[in-house]
């Protein structure tokens, strides 16, 4: 157990199975191979996890903690892994900003260093994809080799991503959930889907000017802003106060703002309302609330501002997408 009371587990991100015989063993649960469950004092989880050829790995889990969880990876040099985790805070429900707060996109070298903290007392659905660099050079056209994101995964090592999640890849996922019980078609749905959400993150971040891949990224410093992203998601109906997170965190503004960017490609604030603005699409496409609910849950002064605001990113009025 760690300092701040988490439970610590150390793994190798390739070897994702072996995580759950070693929950399995210390606090229960039922394993099949491809299916997790445990509903006990540790809290719920249920995963579903496949190995496909070529060593590819994709899971889906949902994790509701009574204790927080400390996830520590400790690196197998092995063949080079390409690692993709798409999460959202409460799963896919969108009925309310507690219920439906996107995580984004995390992608990353399975060989890189990190931690991740898993909170008490909140629902968090992931989707991961594990895929062998080999595997993707194979089926990446000649033409794409030289892309920014290739060259980013054949040239450099220790590197980190963080993308926002746009609605393309939001549906891919929840396609993929709407199939989770379904055993017939399950493991190919999540296969595919994972195919297309690699070859869509390519053209999307080729695309945008703004896509930043961090290197080497020191692990406390990792974990240390996920911490501060966290804070960031939990409540969109006010901004955040960097100078009061500078101070909680012990680190100056500047070397908060330095950090944050390092890690998620952007100012604090900037971040913050980005994932509001998600927010407003997730909620005016999967709840019954009206925009006027929306904007004054999530702090616009007006749902004028909201629409204008939103359609600066999108390129849309949330109008349009109700009509």
């Amino acid at each position: 157990m760690s300092e701040d009371g988490a439970l610590e587990f150390d793994t190798i991100e390739q070897q994702p199975f072996d995580f759950f015989e070693k929950l399995i063993e210390l606090y229960g649960g039922e394993w099949d191979g491809t299916h997790f469950t445990l509903n006990n004092n540790l809290g719920k989880i249920n995963v579903n996890l496949f190995k496909y050829p070529n060593n590819c790995i994709v899971s889906i889990g949902d994790y509701n903690l009574n204790k927080p969880i400390k996830i520590i990876n400790r690196p197998k040099e092995n063949e080079r892994i390409v690692a993709v985790r798409i999460g959202f805070h409460g799963g896919l429900g969108g009925e309310s900003t507690q219920m439906g707060n996107s995580e984004g996109i995390f992608i990353y070298d399975a060989n890189k260093p990190f931690q991740l903290k898993f909170p008490k007392n909140k629902t968090i659905q992931w989707m991961s994809i594990r895929v062998p660099l080999q595997f993707i050079n194979s089926w990446t056209p000649i033409e794409k080799q030289g892309s920014k994101l290739m060259n980013i995964l054949n040239n450099e090592k220790d590197w980190f991503f963080y993308y926002r999640l746009p609605p393309e890849i939001e549906s891919l996922v929840r396609s993929a959930v709407m199939h989770m019980h379904n055993k017939d078609l399950v493991k190919p749905i999540m296969y595919a889907r994972a195919y297309e959400i690699i070859a869509r993150l390519f053209v999307l971040i080729e695309g945008d000017d703004s896509a930043i891949v961090a290197k080497k990224i020191h692990p406390i410093d990792f974990s240390q802003m996920h911490e501060v992203k966290e804070e960031l998601l939990q409540d969109f109906s006010k901004l955040p106060n960097v100078e009061e997170l500078s101070e909680k965190y012990g680190m100056s503004y500047s070397k908060l703002q330095r950090s944050f960017k390092a890690v998620f490609g952007m100012p604090i604030k900037k971040f913050y309302n980005q994932h509001r603005l998600e927010e407003v699409n997730r909620l005016i496409k999967y709840s019954s609330k009206s925009i006027f609910e929306i904007s004054d849950e999530l702090g616009f002064h007006s749902t004028s501002h909201l629409s204008r605001t939103f359609k600066q990113q999108f390129g849309y009025t949330p109008s349009e997408i109700r009509s």
